[in-house]
C-alpha cells in the first residue's frame, strides 16, 4: 500500500516535461462547485481528509505561489492533538514498478513546522480507509534545512523528492507526518496551524515515459466528483461499510525516440524552400514513418541569433512546415499525428558567436516517438 521515497534533486525539463504532470490541477486553479453549497469551495480533484473541519482552499493572487489559488493542510491542532489533515488526489496514470518519479511542490507557513512534510501513496482511497491517515507511519519525509527560527512567512519554500514506484499507486496524499509537535506561537485560526501548498507536480524522470492516453478522461472524472462536506461524509460512510476494489489506472506510456537533423545547407539561403539535396534525406525519413508502432512526430524549426526575432520565428516556422508538408505528401494515409514547433533562436545547440556555431544552430529537428512494447 505504501512505498519508500528518497530525497533527490528535481528533474531538469526535457522536451515533453511541461505536459507530463501526473497529478490533476496541481496549481489548484480550477475550483470545485460543491454540491450542497452551489459555489466554489474546494479545488477540483483534491480533497482534505478532514473535509469540513477546517478550511483548505484559498483565493488570493497576492499570496499564491502562482496563479490565484492555493491549498493547505493542518499540521497541528491546539485543541485536538490527533487532528491533522492531508490533501488527497487521484493519480492520472499508473506508475511503472521500479521507475523513478520526481515530486515537487511549494509550501509556506508562519510556523517552523517544515521538517516532517511529506507524501504517501496508496492503492486505496485515503478517504475510505478505516484507519485514519494520521496513523500512517511509513511515509516520504522531506528532511529540509530551513526549519530553524525565524521562518519567513512571506516566502514559498520548494519541497523536492524522488520516488521509486511499486506499481500499485492510485492515490497520493500530502501532509505532515510528525507524531509529536510542540508549538509555542499563535495559531492561524481556531487553534489550527496551517501549511499552505501550491504548484504540485509529479513527473517521470525517464524522458521516454509519457502521460497515458486516458489521463484526460481520468482528470475529467475527478472533476465531476463534486461531493464535499456533508455529502462526502455520507459517501465515506457508505464505502467504508461497502468497500470496493479500486482499479489501477492505465500505466504511463513508454516511448523511444528517433531524432533526425536537417541542416541549414539543405534549404535555400534565408528561405523555407527545400533545396534539391534535401529531398533524398527526407525520402529516407518518410520511409521510416511507414513503420508500425509510431505514436507521433514532432518537427521543430530553429535559427541562429542573427537578424530580428520576428524574422527568425517566421523562418523557423516556415522551414518546419515545409518539412511537414513534404513528409505528409510522402507518407499519406498514416494515422499518427505530425506537429510543428518553431523556436527561432531560443534553443541553440551551441554558441552563436562564430559562423561555425551559427551554422549548427540553423536546423530542423525531427523527433519520431515510438511506443515501446513493455
Amino acid at each position: 500500500m505504501k512505498s519508500f521515497i528518497a530525497i533527490s534533486v528535481f528533474c531538469a525539463l526535457n522536451f515533453w516535461c511541461v505536459s507530463q504532470n501526473l497529478l490533476p490541477n496541481g496549481g489548484f486553479e480550477d475550483a470545485n462547485i460543491c454540491s450542497e453549497l452551489s459555489k466554489p469551495c474546494a479545488p477540483e480533484s483534491w480533497v482534505s481528509t478532514t473535509l469540513d473541519k477546517d478550511m483548505y482552499f484559498f483565493s488570493a493572487a497576492s499570496y499564491a505561489q502562482t496563479g490565484a489559488h492555493f491549498a493547505a493542510f493542518v499540521v497541528h491542532d491546539k485543541n485536538n492533538l490527533s487532528n491533522r489533515s492531508f490533501l488527497r488526489s487521484r493519480i492520472l496514470c499508473g506508475l511503472r514498478k521500479g521507475n523513478s518519479y520526481s515530486i515537487s511542490f511549494f509550501v509556506r507557513s508562519a510556523h517552523a513546522l517544515f521538517d516532517s512534510i511529506g507524501i504517501v501513496f496508496s492503492d486505496k482511497d485515503f478517504l475510505y480507509l478505516n484507519n485514519p491517515v494520521q496513523q500512517i507511519t511509513s511515509a516520504a519525509i522531506w528532511r529540509d534545512t530551513i526549519h530553524k527560527d525565524p521562518v519567513d512567512p512571506t516566502r514559498w519554500y520548494r519541497v523536492k523528492l524522488n520516488y521509486t514506484a511499486s506499481g500499485n499507486e492510485t492515490f497520493i496524499a500530502l501532509g505532515s507526518f510528525k507524531k509529536e509537535i510542540l508549538v509555542n506561537d499563535r495559531p492561524d485560526m481556531k487553534g489550527l496551524y496551517y501549511m499552505f501548498v501550491d504548484s504540485v507536480n509529479m513527473m517521470p524522470l525517464d524522458p521516454s515515459e509519457l502521460v497515458c492516453p486516458t489521463a484526460d478522461s481520468v482528470m475529467q472524472q475527478s472533476y465531476r466528483e463534486n461531493e464535499r462536506h456533508t455529502v462526502m461524509h455520507r459517501r465515506i460512510s457508505f464505502y467504508r461499510r461497502n468497500p470496493e476494489v479500486e482499479p489501477l489506472p492505465p500505466k504511463t506510456l513508454l516511448m523511444s525516440t528517433d531524432t533526425f537533423l536537417i541542416p541549414d545547407i539543405l534549404f535555400n539561403t534565408g528561405s523555407a524552400v527545400l533545396g534539391n539535396a534535401s529531398l533524398h534525406v527526407l525520402d529516407s525519413i518518410a520511409l521510416k514513418l511507414s513503420d508500425t508502432g509510431i505514436d507521433s512526430v514532432i518537427i521543430a524549426g530553429h535559427t541562429d541569433s542573427i537578424g530580428k526575432v520576428e524574422a527568425n520565428e517566421k523562418l523557423s516556422d516556415g522551414r518546419a512546415r515545409t518539412v511537414l508538408e513534404y513528409l505528409n505528401l510522402k507518407s499519406a494515409g498514416k494515422d499518427h499525428p505530425m506537429i510543428t514547433r518553431s523556436y527561432g533562436s531560443r534553443r541553440p545547440l551551441t554558441s552563436n558567436a562564430d559562423a561555425v556555431g551559427r551554422r549548427r544552430n540553423r536546423r530542423v529537428e525531427i523527433y519520431i516517438y515510438r511506443k515501446k512494447s513493455y
